[in-house]
């Protein structure tokens, strides 16, 4: 992948409602317990999207990034990501890439564009689609090193909070 690819299909993401892989997701009961169950967004898993088929973009299902996005009170948990230091910033993709072409329901995707100085940030861009629903957060803060790290914010337009985990 060319250095500014990955930042590429971030920024591509947030103007195409894109969309990534493998989900599960955990809600409080009536007693505060947590159940988890897998997401029907997520009918196959990750490596089962082919790259340019179908709607789909580019998929980041091998790597070793782990993520945990929180949006509408329910978790989501997407695997097989990339961290990356390209194009002057700390890229991570998890799951996959889907375009306006693609049919039914869009799959899990995690990308985020983070400045490469470890520590807090602001403002960085950042995309999620889970179960379904794509957020682009476009006012958001976090912190990173080159590890882990974590991003919180709300989405544009519906304003759904959206906070997102993750280590590489």
């Amino acid at each position: 992948m060319g250095k500014r690819r990955g930042a590429v299909v971030v920024a591509a993401c947030l103007l195409a409602a894109c969309s990534g892989s493998k989900s599960t997701s955990s809600t409080p009961n009536a007693s505060g317990a947590t159940t988890s169950t897998t997401a029907a967004a997520a009918p196959r898993g990750c490596g089962t999207y082919k790259d340019n088929k179908g709607g789909v973009l580019r998929t980041f299902c091998d790597g070793s990034a782990k993520v945990q996005a929180t949006a509408g009170g329910k978790t989501y948990t997407v695997n097989g990501g990339t961290c990356d230091l390209l194009g002057g910033y700390f890229n991570l993709n998890a799951g996959v890439v889907s375009g306006p072409d693609f049919k039914g329901s869009k799959p899990d995707y995690v990308g985020l564009l983070l400045p490469t100085k470890a520590g807090p940030f602001a403002r960085a861009t950042a995309t999620v689609t889970v179960g379904g629903t794509g957020y682009a957060l476009v006012e958001n803060t976090g912190t990173h090193d080159s590890k882990s790290g974590e991003i919180h914010g709300t989405s544009y337009g519906d304003k759904v909070k959206v906070d997102v985990t993750f280590t590489c």
